[in-house]
């Protein structure tokens, strides 16, 4: 089933709504969010989803929470809601989990045209998957994705390797 999101100008300020696949189709300004969910603070393990075979876009593929804000969503609720949607599925987000927003980005992909925001997460599970959204998930060595990423684009999402790569830039090369 199509969704109605929000389109936005080149400020990131709502103008309109659309369905979601044409927003896709005719490359139309929208909003999503990406969320890293890490095992502990020490940031070394973050969560990698396989996505569902049933998903119109991407089946199959690689990529950690996030997706498309609902019409009149701001960030932070749409975060929340896709979060609770693919790793919370029939219940509540737990009380310890806090979102911290990285940064925002204007991402253009084969399949995308959005703006985009990017939180963190420390939470070391358990989980329980929407199986319309997602087949698996799992804990991977953010140094081990960054490099399968580059080894194996054709794995993941378009916009996991924009994020992964651009989390790596403001975040990690900062360490060495």
């Amino acid at each position: 089933m199509d969704e109605i999101i929000d389109i936005v100008d080149d400020k990131d300020n709502v103008i309109g709504n659309e369905f979601r696949l044409k927003c896709h189709a005719d490359k139309i300004l929208h909003r999503g969010v990406t969320i890293l969910i890490f095992e502990d603070e020490s940031f070394s393990k973050v969560l990698i989803q396989k996505r569902s075979m049933k998903k119109i876009s991407n089946p199959g593929k690689l990529c950690p929470p996030g997706g498309h804000l609902s019409s009149g969503d701001e960030y932070i609720e749409g975060a929340k809601r896709e979060l609770q949607e693919e790793e919370f599925y029939n219940q509540e987000l737990p009380q310890q989990i806090t979102l911290e927003k990285l940064y925002n980005m204007k991402i253009f992909t084969v399949d995308d045209y959005e703006f985009h925001e990017v939180y963190r997460v420390i939470y070391p599970g358990p989980f329980s998957h929407n199986p319309e959204e997602v087949e698996d998930s799992y804990f991977v060595e953010i140094n081990q994705l960054i490099e399968d990423i580059e080894k194996n684009p054709q794995n993941y999402t378009c916009m996991t390797a924009l994020n992964i790569r651009e989390y790596n830039k403001r975040y990690l090369s900062k360490l060495l």
